[in-house]
């Protein structure tokens, strides 16, 4: 079988890095934790206990991962059970980064400001191929006659908070991260 060890890639260097919050999950406890995070040219993302540890406590390549990338409101369609968080906390600033379809492992990272999320999923998206669209096809839905019928009835509250919520995704981040990337696409 053919490995290669992402730090032995030509031409990779440090792309950005940071303290961001970790979510981890133990047998005994599962907290938020400061953590060191890096971020590679090759779309290596990988985490630390502290700035000056020598090996990560985690790593993924985000390239193989993005339709699991969820920002913001997205992180609700994360099929796990979503990790707690201080009351004063924006859910807004989340990132999940699911590992599979099934999400049976998710990596959750907050960041603690606005601008924060942004420069860092800006840095992210530096190092990612955009998608092919043929490879990642959007879903799809048949409209009924039915259905047309019911778009003329005003939307319901569940609908609104939806509504909200993208709204207010769609302000932190420009469109084409969900459309040139794919983040978010699998859930």
């Amino acid at each position: 079988m053919f490995t290669v060890n992402a730090t032995d890639l030509p031409n990779r260097y440090l792309k950005f890095d940071g303290m961001v919050q970790y979510y981890k999950n133990g047998w005994f406890s599962n907290k938020w934790t400061p953590v060191y995070v890096k971020l590679w040219s090759d779309s290596t993302m990988e985490w630390f206990t502290s700035k000056g540890s020598s090996s990560p406590t985690g790593s993924v390549i985000l390239a193989t991962v993005i339709p699991y990338i969820c920002l913001g409101s997205q992180v609700r369609k994360i099929p796990q059970k979503k990790p707690r968080m201080d009351v004063t906390w924006n859910r807004d600033l989340l990132m999940a980064i699911a590992m599979d379809n099934k999400a049976s492992t998710v990596h959750w990272f907050y960041f603690e400001t606005v601008a924060n999320i942004q420069h860092w999923v800006t840095q992210i998206t530096q190092t990612l191929p955009r998608i092919n669209d043929s490879v990642y096809q959007p879903h799809t839905t048949t409209v009924l006659q039915q259905d047309i019928h019911h778009s003329s009835v005003p939307p319901t509250s569940a609908e609104n908070v939806l509504d909200k919520r993208q709204k207010a995704l769609d302000e932190l981040f420009d469109d084409s991260i969900f459309n040139d990337f794919g983040f978010g696409r699998t859930f």
